[in-house]
């Protein structure tokens, strides 16, 4: 029954119809009590008959009238009177999306405001649990001062789907019935049309698909049925963008693509990082890609000057910079450079007078520390052969002693303490991470690698929080009564999520996932957390969030960056980072070196058993978190991609290689490096992939899984059924922390090498029987390989900036060197991640990571 201009529903009084639809008659309505013009929906009466339905409506209502969001449509108030159920909202003015779009295309600028706009709608939605289920043009409404609303948030169809099997809520998304689909077709995402459960990444598609409309003014999926075009969304990729369109800006293709992948841990995990990825477009990011982009070219170049090219791509970066900061950022911020080596700098910080401490290494040699004065620039060493963790109020150093980069990310040593002014050092923790001492300088914090997981203790041996990632940038509040820390989920992946814990253990999940993160301070008030992170598809950014999860940018620059102090009067300390990965390989008895680098960032993975092949990673890809995996020939020719996932091991036969998906870490795919099809295994949810290694057979592989967050356990996989088979009871013997299986299934195809938790190695037969400690091997060398037959193995050590390969035989620990090697260039090399070498001893490959960094001193960052 429509209602005439007059009639009053509670407080609100009819001025005239606006129209009708699937929800009801919707009316423009005065609120009598605060003289305001308000939309109000009067709901079917099929809708008022169902008690469930409508106080399920009525519950709904009520959280998203929390929504208090500018680009949501504002929930005002739900009422019944006389058996009339209605719905009060904002009133707007304007059109929609779709109407928009069909006036004419969109600008660039349009486009990327209207986009961000629904990216932040849909972020604070989801951050109170509400995911849409039907969000397209038609529900997006564009004001007549140009503001985006989010309409329809998960009432229209969750208060009018009829059938007894909908069950699902606003606030706690349940199981859709199978075969129930919600949504418009052309909209939603593959889990959607197949009827699976929902959840906010399934927004995100929906999102990608409206963007791509409005950056081409086509629909990404169309058919000429409905048929049709739910088989375009399961199956098709979306046309490519900016070979057909003069709108596409910079990086924007990047973010659709990512929106609509197929799997739903690929995309986008949540519409926050989707609005900073979009940001760092809008802001003014894409000419800082453009620079670095420039600088970082000739990193791939394979020929003699590339070393002498180095030197000079990090003096035209700092000059860079320089130029960038004092450009862009006069009116914000000064910069001012106060380190000026070619080193790496893990840890800089701000001492109670005017001095900056840092850990350096230079020329390959050990970490040690330095001191720079704040007004004068002066350089001094403190002759501590020791790496920086922090430094505190009473000027006490905490310290990491013999350091040792056992991934790139994650350097461990023992954790001492000395006087900043000279003094006894005090030896404390074994293989920590990260220190931060309390606000008054009485106590540490760390970030303690146990059993293979990595624990954050307060006092040390309290556990606050524990994973089988590992923890970073430990830093306490002003107050003293919470610990703030990146969260990496991944043994050393720095991907990861900003954390905070109370003295009690209880966590929250601040910030994340991004797909890189290192550098993390409190801002002197502790009402925020600023931090260094990256997300795909934009530049390198420093990010604030408050303990409410609210998310700013604070400053972009044409490099890397890492934030390492934030001082009492806000002065902010940071480095610049140019990374520089180098994957060699050389002829043992020629010693000569070949430089096959092709990527900036690669991993080298393994060398298969003749020498000819390399399973690398490339993290350069701006538009995909599961790393492209390649195999390479050894004589430096054109990578070859073979899929995705973190390569762990060639098959004996060089034709298979191993991959763990790092999204989906309880599955690991068998890659073909030719021909063939690959074929994935799985362990249960819950657990997750280590690493793996073939069988002689080629028809099993020696795995490493976490199962339900216990120790790492060693297993044989069946590759034709998957089934799994414990090799030992013994729960002494583990698998490494790394998960690495070095040096795999011994080429008769009866033993591996296992470690127990103090870090000795043991032979352990794969029949099950009790296995036998090895000696001859030294704590912190690595068993690379073995030497042809199954009697002797190669032991790898890093000696500074060169490695040692020995031969040891396995009967009786006997060993000799066998070679001794190190990259032509040492500068700022922060370590060998990797070392490989054939049976034979013939050749071998290895990975030389170099960080070159620069601290500069920023005022009036806000």
């Amino acid at each position: 029954m429509a209602l005439t201009s007059g009639t009053r529903l509670g407080p609100y009084e009819i001025v005239a119809s606006v129209g009708a639809g699937g929800m009801g008659e919707v009316y423009r309505a005065r609120d009598t009590r605060l003289d305001r013009t308000v939309a109000l929906k009067v709901l079917p009466s099929a809708f008022s008959s169902d008690s469930d339905r409508l106080q399920r409506f009525q519950y709904e209502a009520r959280i998203l009238s929390t929504l208090n969001h500018s680009n949501v449509l504002a929930i005002h108030d739900v009422g019944d009177q006389n058996g009339i159920r209605y719905l009060v909202s904002e009133f707007l003015e304007g059109e929609t999306l779709r109407d928009k779009m069909a006036a004419g295309p969109l600008s660039r600028r349009r486009v990327l405001e209207y986009a961000l706009e629904i990216a932040r709608g849909l972020a604070a939605a989801h951050d109170k649990g509400i995911i849409h289920r039907d969000l397209k043009p038609d529900n997006i409404f564009i004001t007549r001062d140009d503001r985006v609303k989010i309409l329809d948030f998960g009432l229209a169809k969750r208060a009018f789907e009829s059938g007894p099997n909908e069950t699902i809520t606003v606030t706690t998304p349940a199981p859709t019935a199978p075969g129930t689909v919600l949504g418009t077709v052309g909209y939603m995402s593959p889990e959607q049309v197949r009827g699976q459960p929902l959840d906010h990444r399934s927004d995100v598609f929906s999102f990608g698909a409206i963007l791509y409309e409005m950056v081409s003014g086509k629909r990404a999926f169309h058919g000429d049925s409905g048929v049709e075009t739910v088989n375009a969304i399961l199956k098709e990729d979306v046309p490519e963008l900016t070979a057909s369109s003069t709108n596409v800006a910079p990086g924007i293709e990047r973010i659709i693509r990512r929106c609509l992948e197929k799997q739903p841990e690929r995309r986008f995990q949540s519409a926050s990082d989707l609005a900073f990825a979009l940001e760092a477009l809008s802001g003014g990011s894409t000419g800082s890609q453009v620079v670095s982009a420039a600088l970082q070219a000739p990193s791939a170049r394979k020929n003699w000057l590339a070393w002498i090219l180095a030197g000079i791509v990090a003096l035209a970066l700092i000059a860079a910079g320089l130029y960038f900061f004092s450009l862009q950022h006069a009116s914000q911020a000064n910069f001012t450079q106060i380190t000026f080596r070619s080193s790496y700098i893990r840890t800089a910080r701000f001492t109670p007078g005017r001095y900056v401490v840092y850990g350096a290494t230079i020329n390959g040699e050990p970490m040690q520390i330095f001191s720079t004065h704040m007004d004068t620039l002066e350089t001094q060493p403190l002759n501590i052969k020791a790496d920086l963790l922090d430094i505190s109020s009473t000027s006490d150093m905490a310290l990491s002693l013999d350091r040792t980069f056992e991934t790139t990310w994650v350097p461990i040593g023992r954790l001492a303490r000395a006087p900043m002014g000279g003094g006894a050092t005090r030896e404390l923790v074994d293989n920590v991470n990260d220190a931060d001492w309390t606000p008054d300088g009485s106590q540490l914090a760390i970030s303690h690698q146990v059993n293979g997981k990595f624990r954050l203790e307060f006092p040390p041996g309290k556990v606050l929080f524990e994973t089988s990632g590992y923890i970073s940038d430990v830093r306490f509040s002003p107050k003293g009564d919470q610990i703030a820390f990146l969260e990496h989920p991944m043994f050393g992946d720095d991907r990861g999520y900003v954390d905070v814990v109370d003295l009690q253990g209880n966590r929250k999940v601040l910030a994340g996932e991004y797909s890189s993160e290192q550098g993390l301070a409190w801002t002197p008030k502790g009402d925020e957390l600023w931090y260094t992170a990256t997300t795909i598809a934009e530049a390198p950014v420093m990010r604030a969030v408050d303990l409410h999860g609210r998310r700013r940018v604070v400053f972009a620059a044409p490099m890397r960056l890492h934030l390492q102090d934030i001082a009492k009067d806000g002065k902010v300390l940071l480095s610049t980072e140019l990374l520089r990965w180098q994957i060699g390989v050389a002829d043992v008895k020629t010693g000569h070196q070949l430089d096959t680098t092709a990527f900036q960032w690669p991993m080298l993975d393994a060398i298969s058993r003749d020498g000819s092949l390399m399973l690398i990673n490339s993290f350069d890809t701006g538009s995909n978190t599961n790393y492209r995996l390649y195999v390479q020939r050894t004589d430096g020719s054109t990578p070859v991609l073979i899929g995705e996932g973190a390569g762990t091991a060639f098959s004996f036969d060089g034709k298979w290689v191993t991959a763990i998906t790092p999204t989906k870490t309880n599955q690991i795919q068998i890659i073909p490096t030719g021909v063939g099809e690959t074929q994935t295994l799985h362990v249960a949810s819950g657990s997750h992939y280590l690493g793996a290694s073939f069988f002689p057979d080629g028809k099993r592989l020696l795995v490493v899984i976490i199962v339900d967050g216990q120790q790492p356990q060693a297993a044989i996989q069946e590759i034709a059924t998957g089934a799994l088979h414990a090799i030992s009871s013994d729960k002494r013997f583990v698998p490494n922390s790394v998960g690495i299986l070095k040096p795999g299934v011994s080429p008769d195809g009866k033993f591996c090498i296992l470690t127990d938790a103090s870090g000795r190695y043991w032979l352990q037969p794969l029949d099950g029987s009790n296995g036998r400690e090895i000696t001859g091997l030294k704590p912190e060398e690595e068993v690379t390989e073995w030497r042809s037959g199954s009697g002797h193995v190669f032991v790898s050590r890093f000696v500074r900036s060169d490695v040692e390969v020995y031969d040891v035989d396995l009967s009786n620990g006997q060993r000799k060197l066998w070679t001794r090697f190190s990259p032509a260039d040492k500068t700022a090399l922060v370590s060998h991640s990797t070392v490989f070498i054939t049976p034979d001893g013939g050749r071998y490959g290895y990975l030389a990571q170099r960080i070159y960094s620069t601290l500069f001193l920023a005022n009036e960052l806000r």
